[in-house]
């Protein structure tokens, strides 16, 4: 595994990635953080238990609020290891999980809404213990607090409390990423609006004058690039593309029209079949653009079709 490839996504994880981590991290860092377990022992005594709870819940926020990372649940940190490295000591897998560390997450406000996790079992063991990975995204919602206070995440493996300064810089960063974001997916519901309208008329291309926005998307496709995860980063891309060649479609048609209006022996032709199965692949990648960020194409639709009819009434 080359080391851009690592850490990989956490369906990819096994045992060996984990020893790989506490081999190569034998300190936490500022992406990963060794529990030795996720529900406190039974004999601890009630303010070990709530320092335990704590702990996990200040490190997932300040996961959340930084560059977002992992908990590795089972792994004894350094200076809780009588060798002074991080130790793999594993937890019992039984149980529900995802309940029990969603149940601590509860209690950061405002909620943290999503994790990803990889129960990996000991190989040879039989007794049910292993190691419990949660991977924390940085969070669309942040800044978090636990107990009234805001953490972040440094590389030194710590969580420490964020000046007032840094929640202000967040929340302001928070915002221009939500503006960006509706401003693209307000500009993707339009354009798909249009290759509706372009649709209906499709008989009758040479009367379609509307043109789509695709230097003003592209745009926006930029300024919105790192809120765009991974897996959907090309279906932006492509939603472009497949727009400019419709506008390229519809402007070799209209300069066919202006030829043939000059001197009417010219030909004018256009394949209405080409055409429609362009716009058809605009309206397909256009769905997949706003799910990508959980927003039902024909809703935003919808929303488009009443602003249109409400600025037309003005």
């Amino acid at each position: 595994m080359s080391e851009a490839s690592f850490p990989p996504p956490i369906g990819g994880w096994t045992l060996e990635t984990v020893k790989r981590i506490v081999r190569d991290y034998p300190k936490e860092s500022d992406w990963f953080d060794y529990k030795e377990a996720l529900v406190p022992h039974k004999d601890q005594p009630p303010d070990k238990k709530g320092e335990h709870r704590g702990s996990i819940r200040r490190c997932a926020c300040a996961m959340s609020n930084t560059n977002g990372g992992f908990i590795i649940f089972g792994v004894k940190d350094a200076k809780n290891s009588k060798t002074g490295y991080p130790e793999i000591v594993g937890i019992d897998l039984k149980g529900d999980l995802r309940k029990q560390f969603g149940d601590l997450l509860d209690e950061i406000d405002p909620n943290i809404r999503g994790f990803d996790a990889k129960t990996i079992p000991f190989d040879t063991d039989e007794s049910g213990e292993g190691v419990w990975v949660v991977q924390l995204p940085v969070s669309p919602f942040r800044p978090h607090a636990s107990e009234g206070r805001f953490y972040k995440r440094v590389p030194a493996g710590k969580c420490e409390p964020m000046s007032a300064s840094e929640v202000r810089e967040i929340v302001v960063h928070v915002e221009q990423q939500r503006r960006s974001k509706e401003m693209l997916l307000s500009e993707i519901a339009m354009m798909a609006f249009s290759v509706v309208n372009m649709k209906s008329h499709i008989d009758n291309a040479v009367g379609i004058g509307d043109r789509l926005n695709i230097d003003g998307a592209s745009i926006l496709v930029r300024d919105a690039w790192h809120l765009i995860r991974d897996d959907h980063a090309s279906d932006f891309l492509l939603l472009c593309q497949q727009g400019r060649r419709i506008n390229m479609q519809l402007d070799r048609v209209w300069h066919a029209a202006l030829a043939r209006a000059v001197n009417p022996q010219a030909s004018l032709v256009f394949d209405t079949s080409e055409f429609s199965q362009s716009l058809d692949a605009f309206m397909e990648t256009a769905r997949l653009c706003c799910q990508a960020w959980g927003v039902d194409l024909t809703r935003a639709l919808s929303k488009s079709s009443a602003n249109d009819l409400e600025g037309g009434a003005k």
